[in-house]
């Protein structure tokens, strides 16, 4: 619970009683004891009192009631406090909807539902929408209410309005104030990220909402009205962010005095402006009297508040007076020294508190209505974690705090990949509570949206309104299914990824590593100085066995680290169409990329001191998701020569419990599929073709230009040499090619024992911002072709079965793969997608492993088609005809790709000689041609790694 009830027992016991004496007697007094209620913090009680009066109004009077209407935004705010987004937002979207119908009669009771509506999607993230429901509640006043005749910044109006215009100018001017609330909200995130100026923009247009809603409630409400002490408590603010301080101080001390006037001094009314009233002298560098007014407002305010995220924040602000309290004594006498030991141990507490607090609003991410959501929610409580991260990383080798790394690699544990383990938790108990009904109305939805978004873009101006109808009836199904599952459950699964358990999972000589990038807090920051400095890499590493002893290195800055990145992911590129145009290997292009390779490995693995021989198990972030360690040259050798190493979609992966396998689970190999499945005659499919780079230029593709795709003969000589090895090996396959590989097949097995998939992969990136899905679903920009997808992409001509022939990431999301061994992704940058600090990466990779796949083996970039048909048949004969570990069985066949030679090639594999001597008819036969990392070093192995697929069928059965 997010919240506990609070207040003295007799005086609950007295409120419940009048409760109970007064329940539908009399409306009035109901309303005054659910306001006791509430300032008590018995909030649960006051939310039951108010379902009540609520339920008896609706049954005596129907939902026409005025205090219908009350009590129900009373439910809402109630709920909005204590976190449950979903159900405040449900009620207040009833609301809107029967207050939509008399909009003509009552515009201004349906202009303040879409401002308290926006305050949800504002504490949600979404402050798009909230802004967009401000402004058009701003256009219901300035248009249907007697201040439509009025020029509202006209000297009469702002300084001495008519009394027949108060209330709606008062209210107005709280529309205006809340508008001011989002835009500083997106200024601090714009901050938080490292983009100042454009904060600071927003800061300004925010100080401006404010201004101009002090003047019309100054000259309506008046000057000692609670809304103008708001008013004046957010105006000071905004100055105390931009570095205002002797005017956000006057503002400030206003408004604490107006406040004192309405409030009892302990009500949890007063925290607020008590506790900004500190934070603009610690802002100023007044770091004495700051502690002294946070530390005043704790003992204050903590047998009220000690469960509330606001107490969170005022534990983080005394944190960090501290914290920039002790840099004067740092250095100096060893008393001085002693000092300020003492301020950043108190400090380190403080935080601690502070996080505990904030994560028990974790399971409230449950009823997000989306990934999005949940995502934006999670960025506004992760200032806490680097806030932390910021002061372990300066002192973590001080002996004062020996647990301080663990407490760190814990608190990251606790948040990386938090929305990916809350897909995972939906995905596992929706299917327990046998939602199946629900799921697959999902899937027809997120089918719906990947075709939309796939298809030609000439579907006119109905696109962005049919795009936001599907995403609501997405979101509502996804709502009824996180309603169903009690968020207590998920709370004791988050706590169960920590180090202590995670050590016991680590197998033997085996090393895990946790990238994470994040944002160094200033604590002396002050003025229009940035609190956020620029980012930084830092690596956690915990040897099996060995909670304990956990390291913690800074990597350095991102900037530089990301930018290594780019160059060796560019050179690669480059490399790579060298090779397609000339048809041989250029020397130079290999140089570059080796040299690039060599600096980004200095960078973020040398200072780790790992010895050589071990697993190494990395759940990467950022940038660093899209390189894959074992190219990274060590010498004349490479880290693939040292270290065995696999990838983690998140560190709680080494703990999540797989289904077992079907006894009677079938393989299944898709290769070579037919992209055309019309016009069957060569002739007309070659004209086809033809045309289709004028008809991509005459219909863009709403994410970027996908297809067409080319067939690929090879695939299906790779999917025959799969089959056959698995058959070999007892295994019953089903091999699909040419029209038999369909979406509609992949979506409609029953979970297979292996599946593997030899086609066209994709990854459309970032849209270059023409694309009406700007910001859409990166879900969509990533997938797999299947048949008839260039029949679909460029003619929207197509057989009913196959739906659309693309397999996009989020078509993946509704695949039951639980008891499947393993994926194995054999297409061009299948471990790509949309990348987000600290959640991986949003692609075929994260669907895969939402759905089930115990293994994923997956590319980084465009592969080669004839190295990869040679890498895939030694895979697969490593793993059953040699009963090698799945890991094992890639490196293996990775290292076997690099070393061989032409002459072996043409000796080892007859059956490909045409496809040899096409590549190589003017090379020598001892040159090893697939030496480059770009040949052997594209796919990577993502989740269980060790048994063999035959050893753990064994042990299963």
């Amino acid at each position: 619970m997010v919240y506990k009830k609070f207040g003295e027992e007799n005086n609950k016991d007295q409120i419940i009683k009048s409760k109970n004496n007064l329940l539908n007697k009399n409306l009035g007094k109901n309303k005054e004891i659910i306001e006791e209620l509430q300032r008590n913090r018995m909030l649960f009680e006051a939310i039951n009192l108010s379902k009540e009066v609520r339920s008896n109004i609706l049954k005596t009077h129907g939902n026409t009631h005025p205090d219908y209407d009350f009590f129900s935004r009373k439910m809402a705010d109630l709920y909005k406090e204590i976190y449950r987004y979903d159900k405040s937002e449900k009620i207040l979207l009833e609301l809107n909807d029967l207050n939509r119908n008399k909009l003509e009669k009552k515009p201004l009771t349906y202009a303040d539902g879409l401002r308290k509506l926006a305050l949800i999607y504002k504490d949600k993230g979404r402050y798009e929408d909230a802004e967009k429901l401000l402004k058009e509640a701003e256009d219901i006043y300035l248009t249907r209410s007697n201040l439509k005749d009025l020029n509202l910044y006209s000297k009469e109006v702002k300084e001495n309005p008519k009394e027949e215009y108060k209330d709606n100018l008062a209210s107005y001017a709280i529309i205006l104030n809340n508008l001011g609330k989002v835009l500083q909200e997106k200024g601090e995130n714009k901050e938080y990220m490292g983009d100042v100026a454009g904060a600071h923009e927003y800061y300004g247009n925010a100080e401006k909402a404010y201004r101009w809603s002090k003047r019309f409630l100054r000259h309506t409400v008046g000057d000692d009205d609670i809304r103008y002490g708001r008013n004046l408590k957010d105006l000071a603010n905004i100055h105390g962010i931009i570095g205002n301080y002797e005017y956000a101080q006057s503002k400030m001390n206003k408004a604490c005095a107006i406040y004192k006037s309405h409030y009892p001094k302990e009500d949890p009314a007063n925290f607020e402006v008590c506790h900004k009233l500190a934070w603009l002298e610690y802002r100023q560098g007044n770091y004495y009297s700051a502690g002294t007014k946070f530390i005043n407002n704790k003992n204050r305010f903590k047998n009220i508040l000690n469960e509330h995220p606001a107490y969170a924040q005022l534990l983080n602000n005394l944190a960090k007076t501290e914290v920039a309290s002790s840099y004067k004594y740092r250095g100096k006498s060893e008393e001085d020294q002693r000092i300020s030991d003492e301020l950043m141990e108190d400090a380190y507490f403080l935080m601690k508190k502070a996080f505990e607090i904030n994560n028990k609003i974790l399971p409230q991410l449950l009823y997000m209505d989306s990934d999005k959501q949940r995502l934006r929610f999670l960025r506004s409580l992760d200032f806490n974690m680097h806030l932390f991260l910021t002061l372990v990383m300066e002192r973590y080798n001080d002996i004062l705090i020996p647990q301080a790394r663990k407490d760190a690699f814990d608190f990251v544990l606790r948040r990386k990949s938090l929305t990916m383990e809350i897909s995972h938790f939906l995905q596992e108990s929706a299917i327990l509570r046998e939602t199946d009904d629900l799921f697959a109305a999902l899937n027809n939805i997120n089918f719906q949206i990947s075709s939309l978004n796939i298809k030609k873009s000439d579907v006119g101006d109905s696109y962005s309104d049919t795009l936001k109808e599907l995403e609501s009836e997405r979101s509502e199904i996804e709502s009824q299914i996180s309603s169903k599952i009690p968020e207590k459950e998920l709370e004791i699964k988050l706590k169960q990824a920590n180090l202590e358990n995670l050590s016991k999972v680590l197998k033997p000589n085996s090393v895990l590593i946790e990238y994470v990038k994040f944002y160094p807090y200033n604590f002396k920051a002050k003025g229009k100085e940035s609190s956020w400095k620029k980012p930084h890499y830092i690596a956690f590493s915990m040897h099996a066995g060995k909670p304990d002893d956990v390291k913690m290195i800074d990597l350095g800055k991102a900037e530089d680290i990301d930018a290594r990145i780019i160059q060796f992911r560019e050179s690669l590129n480059d490399y790579r169409n060298s090779l397609i145009k000339k048809h041989q290997v250029n020397e130079k292009l290999g140089s570059s990329l080796h040299k690039f390779s060599e600096k980004l490995r200095e960078m973020i693995f040398d200072p780790l001191e790992i010895k050589k021989g071990q697993h190494l198990i990395i759940s990467p972030d950022d940038a660093l998701s899209t390189i894959p360690l074992e190219v990274l040259p060590l010498g004349l050798e490479y880290l693939i020569d040292h270290y065995v190493i696999s990838y983690l979609g998140s560190s709680r992966d080494l703990m999540r419990i797989h289904d077992d396998y079907d006894p009677d689970a079938e393989t299944v190999v898709i290769a070579n599929p037919d992209y055309f499945l019309i016009n069957k005659n060569e002739n007309t499919k070659k004209g086809r073709i033809k045309t289709a780079d004028n008809e991509l230029k005459n219909h863009s593709i709403p994410l970027l230009e996908i297809g067409p795709f080319k067939s690929l003969k090879n695939n299906e000589l790779e999917g025959e040499k799969v089959v056959g090895i698995l058959k070999e090996n007892g295994f019953k396959v089903n091999l699909f090619t040419k029209d038999q590989a369909t979406e509609s097949r992949i979506k409609n097995f029953d979970p297979p024992l292996i599946l593997h998939m030899a086609t066209h992969g994709f990854f459309a990136g970032e849209d270059d911002g023409n694309s009406p899905s700007k910001s859409f679903n990166p879900l969509v920009r990533s997938g797999l072709a299947l048949a008839g997808a260039n029949s679909y992409i460029l003619f929207n001509e197509l057989p009913d079965y196959p739906e659309d022939g693309i397999l996009t990431a989020l078509d993946v999301n509704g695949l039951n793969l639980a008891g499947t061994e393993m994926v194995v992704l054999s297409a061009c940058e299948t471990g790509m997608g949309k990348v987000e600090r600290g959640e991986g990466v949003f692609g075929l990779r994260r669907s895969f492993n939402l759905a089930g796949a115990k293994t994923l083996v997956m590319s980084l970039w465009k592969v080669n088609d004839l190295a990869t048909m040679i890498l895939m048949e030694k895979f697969y004969q490593n793993l059953l005809s040699e009963n090698m570990g799945r890991l094992s069985a890639l490196r293996d066949a990775q290292k076997y790709l690099r070393d061989i030679n032409i002459g072996e090639l043409k000796s080892l594999f007859p059956e490909y000689n045409e496809i040899i001597t096409e590549y190589f008819s003017q090379e020598s036969e001892d040159r090893q041609p697939f030496s480059h990392p770009y040949f052997w070093g594209g796919f990577i192995l993502q989740g269980e790694t060790a048994p063999s697929i035959k050893d753990e069928l064994k042990i299963i059965q």
